[in-house]
């Protein structure tokens, strides 16, 4: 189980949990599609690796490092 942040670009993950964000962040990301069992594909990074965008039930989204960092996936 890696962070988000930790996987390569194009390739496919499984969200395993969201840890260690406030509720409303996590509440949001909740939202937005990205729950457990989930497939996520980290499309790109931006130059300074500051914002992550990832594609996730058919559309992109660009999350930053921070929230990337508490999304764990597995292979």
């Amino acid at each position: 189980m890696i962070s988000l942040t930790q996987g390569k670009i194009g390739k496919v993950y499984v969200i395993h949990s969201v840890e260690n964000l406030p509720f409303k962040i996590k509440r949001r990301i909740y939202e937005l599609g990205l729950l457990p069992n989930q497939k996520i594909k980290v499309v790109r990074v931006s130059l300074l690796k500051k914002a992550y965008l990832i594609e996730v039930g058919g559309y992109c989204l660009t999350l930053r490092k921070d929230i990337a960092t508490a999304i764990k996936v597995t292979a």
